[in-house]
């Protein structure tokens, strides 16, 4: 009962503080002050509460507390970035004064899925996080496919109707060599966040190719190929739409795109494959005004409106060795706050990667970052990796990241990884995490510290399990663990 007391005391306490904020100046510095001991829980506190801190509106307050619900909790108050109207300036002064707590140590997912023929698969999840966000948040989709048609029906990533015929355009961003992939139609979606239910229907009938999507938002796609050497589509949706075309002449292949959502894009580009080398060109505009309906990438520049040009070139001989690089210039027009690239003014970026034997190197700079890795296998059970990043802006921070992989015996592996971060206020490293079936989100580093995990995993007879425990270590002499089972089984 004495905890109960020392809970209702405090909440009143904090209510209290609450209702004089605003007539007692002195009373909300004491109130802030308190927080300092005792942060506000990000996945607790109310739109009231939200609203007497440092910098936030109550429109704002709303919005988190609406992605709160979304994403069922935040991980981390970095993750207020992605809330609209947020900055780093705003995020730094109430940095302070929260916190992201758990309700429940445990919640779980469940993923099935059969295949006609084929037996069954069926995995469950038990993961550390909130338990109340996985009953809100479940998610689950059917496909079906037959001959040239295909259904699917459930969930899908936010976007996915508007953006199903998307290529050159959602791809010119990452840089040379991957703006000529076909766009990508990852049907179905079970990660964490909000996502799109709907239907989605293919059928293909000779060159010609349709599709149809239904949902929150949607959109009809038509493409034609004409002999293996020339292809276009076209996309409507909500009275936009977009319009590309593909001819290949032997060794030479164009491509271009023009896109009208609420302002004009366009991107341009051709590339030469002669033996061993490969080379592309790419040159690219948006407006200011376009918005991407298919969801912005890493860095998209279509988000502020720029232009850009892109060129590339690959080797590759024989042994499988290989020499690619990749050269970026861009300008953007309207800087955009909490972008993962830095914004405005004119941007370059390099990037390279190379195979020699058992060892394989990549680099990649940009205007304030620099990230080189390296990783050796000397034998088939065993590989080893390392990176390191150095970002700088007024002060200069890095990370370094460490990750072993080996086969301990026939059906058992196991996997470390161990990364260290030091970044200054205002700076920060994004790295997308693995795991098991690669279920871990982007992960956001900032500050200083350390994490690592060991990932084990036992396969036999068609029974997969995976143990995974990670810990946090952070510069307030705070730790943070995780802990995670998944298994799978499959027959047929």
């Amino acid at each position: 009962m004495s905890g109960l007391y020392v809970l209702f005391f405090l909440v009143g306490g904090t209510l209290g503080w609450e209702e004089d904020a605003e007539a007692n100046p002195k009373g909300y510095k004491e109130w802030l002050s308190s927080l300092e001991e005792r942060p506000l829980d990000l996945n607790r506190a109310s739109v009231r509460q939200l609203s007497l801190l440092p910098g936030i509106s109550e429109e704002l307050a709303e919005r988190i507390e609406r992605r709160r619900e979304q994403v069922g909790g935040f991980e981390g108050p970095e993750e207020l970035l992605r809330v609209e109207g947020m900055d780093e300036e705003t995020l730094d002064g109430i940095r302070p004064y929260v916190t992201c707590g758990h309700k429940v140590p445990f919640k779980w997912k469940l993923r099935a899925g059969f295949e006609e023929g084929s037996g069954y698969r069926a995995r469950i999840w038990l993961v550390s996080g909130n338990l109340r966000a996985a009953f809100s948040g479940i998610k689950g989709y059917i496909s079906w496919g037959r001959g040239p048609l295909r259904a699917v029906l459930g969930d899908f990533r936010p976007g996915f109707g508007q953006g199903l015929l998307f290529s050159h355009l959602s791809r010119s961003f990452e840089g040379m060599g991957r703006m000529h992939l076909r766009p990508c139609r990852s049907f179905g979606y079970l990660g964490r966040g909000s996502s799109l239910r709907g239907i989605f229907l293919e059928g293909r009938f000779g060159h010609t190719t349709l599709r149809t999507f239904s949902g929150g938002t949607s959109g009809v796609g038509l493409e034609v190929r004409l002999g293996g050497y020339m292809g276009g589509g076209v996309l409507t949706s909500g009275g936009r739409g977009s319009l590309y075309g593909t001819v290949a002449l032997g060794p030479y292949t164009s491509f271009w795109e023009v896109a009208d959502f609420g302002g004009l894009a366009w991107v341009v580009g051709a590339s030469l494959r002669a033996g061993v080398l490969r080379t592309e060109v790419l040159v690219r505009r948006y407006d200011p005004g376009f918005r991407p309906p298919y969801g912005a990438g890493y860095g998209y520049p279509g988000r502020k409106g720029g232009e850009g040009v892109s060129w590339g070139a690959s080797l590759r001989l024989k042994r499988g060795w290989y020499l690619e690089s990749y050269v970026d210039l861009h300008r953007s027009y309207l800087p955009s706050a909490g972008d993962r690239l830095p914004s405005g003014g004119a941007l370059w970026s390099v990037e390279g990667r190379g195979k020699i034997g058992d060892l394989k190197v990549r680099f990649r700079a940009r205007g304030s970052s620099f990230r080189g890795e390296a990783s050796w296998s000397p034998e088939q059970d065993l590989a080893l990796r390392c990176r390191i990043e150095r970002v700088w802006g007024r002060k200069v921070g890095y990370s370094s990241f460490w990750e072993v992989k080996a086969k301990v015996r026939d059906g058992l592996s196991l996997e470390g990884r161990w990364t260290t971060f030091d970044l200054p206020e205002g700076l920060r490293i994004y790295e997308l995490e693995g795991g098991p079936r690669g279920d871990f989100p982007l992960a956001v580093w900032t500050g200083r510290g350390c994490r690592g995990y060991i990932l084990l995993r036992w396969s036999y007879k068609g029974h997969d399990l995976w143990l995974r425990l990670g810990r946090t270590f952070g510069t307030c002499g705070r730790t943070e663990g995780s802990f995670q089972v998944q298994w799978e089984a499959s027959s047929g």
